[in-house]
């Protein structure tokens, strides 16, 4: 049976947000300008709003499918998203080594175990991070759809945990490891996955309060807040998960308007955007020094929008294989 309109349209909403992300993180790997060393803040709601959107959609496909099985949800995501991570990875490697023999920039790659979690390039470390999220709330969310009891209850823990990971001060070990490193990636999603959690298990008792048209409004303004924040003191898991679960509330009521619809369909290619843009950004920025340009806005908003372009029509290319999951 197919969806109801409004909640095509409300999907499509959810889409059109995933898509704005998408351009966010770009914008976050592209930029070198010291001039727009800030916008970055713009984008670090990105990461969060997919983590939000991927275990708000699974909660709801579960409630659809309670007979689904945790060991056949394990077996078809692990496929999916561990299988597209060592695929994009294997292409990278090259993409980097053959970077590395016809520009001579950056270092020469070498094998290291933590390659397996972490991945090659900066991106790459999400999937596997989303594949241990989804089969850990997988459990979580089975418990609380047989129980609305249990679902209450886990859902006031998570909240609760995801308050006290937003106070959590980065520990000085992950501050000293760099900025690619898995912990502090980790980390600073933590506040995000949390939320997320809790969303999933509370949704039936926060849908009507979450749809409203105020939720909206009070989204907007909590994520400009958020974002205000992050350009004025750096980097924070708690602005940075604000942000991002104020994006999807946001775009849970963005409905009956055209270009959100327009948008939203190409939301449908935002995880193959997320994975191969750096490829892009990578290859046009090597391109344009090698060529002379120098490290400049016009060149930053050029190299982002070109990227974007580029990694969606590898995205749409890709999209019926493993390397673009779903």
């Amino acid at each position: 049976m197919s969806p109801p309109a409004k909640e095509t349209s409300r999907l499509l909403a959810v889409d059109a947000m995933r898509f704005v992300a998408a351009f966010g993180i770009i914008w976050i790997h592209t930029v070198e300008s010291p001039r727009l060393t800030t916008s970055i803040a713009l984008g670090r709601f990105g990461v969060p709003f997919f983590a939000v959107a991927s275990l708000w959609l699974q909660s709801q496909s579960m409630r659809r499918k309670p007979e689904l099985k945790w060991k056949q949800y394990a077996a078809s995501r692990a496929i999916l998203l561990y299988g597209s991570f060592l695929l994009w990875n294997a292409i990278y490697f090259l993409a980097r080594w053959l970077k590395h023999r016809v520009f001579h920039t950056g270092s020469p790659l070498s094998w290291d175990i933590s390659i397996l979690w972490g991945g090659v390039s900066e991106q790459m470390w999400f999937l596997p991070v989303l594949l241990a999220a989804c089969l850990i709330a997988f459990q979580i969310f089975r418990a609380g759809i047989n129980s609305p009891r249990v679902a209450m209850l886990l859902g006031l823990l998570f909240m609760i945990a995801a308050v006290l990971a937003c106070c959590m001060p980065l520990p000085g070990f992950v501050r000293d490891e760099g900025t690619n490193n898995l912990v502090q990636a980790v980390y600073f999603l933590l506040p995000a996955l949390l939320l997320s959690v809790t969303i999933g298990l509370l949704y039936p008792w926060l849908e009507r309060v979450l749809r409203s048209p105020i939720a909206t409004v009070l989204a907007a303004i909590v994520f400009v807040i958020s974002i205000y924040v992050l350009t004025r003191l750096g980097r924070s898991a708690a602005c940075e998960s604000i942000a991002g679960v104020a994006a999807f509330v946001a775009s849970l009521t963005m409905l009956r308007a055209g270009w959100i619809d327009r948008v939203g369909k190409l939301g449908a290619f935002a995880m193959g955007i997320y994975l191969s843009h750096v490829l892009w950004i990578e290859m046009l920025q090597a391109v344009a020094h090698r060529a002379g340009a120098p490290v400049a806005v016009w060149l930053d908003c050029s190299v982002a929008v070109a990227s974007l372009l580029g990694a969606l029509l590898t995205s749409y290319l890709l999209r019926r294989t493993i390397l673009v999951p779903r």
